[in-house]
């Protein structure tokens, strides 16, 4: 999918997934034809916006990782 950037497989059963779009665009339309398509059984999708706090400790956690190749 060319908007998610991050696909993250939750712990236990049934498997639950999180996935963080690029855009602010709305990617269950795309997920669920994806799922459709594949025959995917899903049982629940939702959005979730990023509080301004969220977005605010991932960009300086970001900032905090070690350089690679130092």
């Amino acid at each position: 999918m060319e908007d998610a950037t991050l696909v993250d497989r939750g712990p236990g059963e049934p498997p639950t997934w999180s996935i963080v779009a690029s855009t602010m665009n709305d990617l269950r339309p795309e997920l669920f034809r994806l799922a459709m398509e594949r025959g995917w059984s899903v049982l629940e999708l939702h959005h979730e916006l990023a509080t301004l706090e969220q977005v605010f400790l991932r960009l300086t956690q970001e900032d905090l990782q070690p350089s690679q190749g130092n």
